[in-house]
C-alpha cells in the first residue's frame, strides 16, 4: 500500500469516527431515560465513545 493510500483510508476511517462521535454526543444531549434497559444501552455508547476516543 502506497502512502497516500494509507493516509486516504485513515481520513476516511476518521471521518467514519467522527461522525459516529457526533451520533452519541447528539443521543446524549437528550438526556438519561427512565428506563432501565434504556439505560444499560446508554451506557454501553459511553464505553464506546471512550474507546474512540482513544482510537483517535
Amino acid at each position: 500500500m502506497s502512502k497516500q493510500a494509507v493516509q486516504a483510508s485513515l481520513l476516511e476511517k476518521k471521518e467514519q469516527l467522527e461522525t459516529r462521535i457526533s451520533a452519541i454526543k447528539a443521543d446524549f444531549k437528550k438526556g438519561r431515560s427512565q428506563d432501565f434497559a434504556e439505560q444499560a444501552t446508554e451506557s454501553e455508547n459511553d464505553q464506546v465513545l471512550d474507546e474512540i476516543h482513544q482510537e483517535s
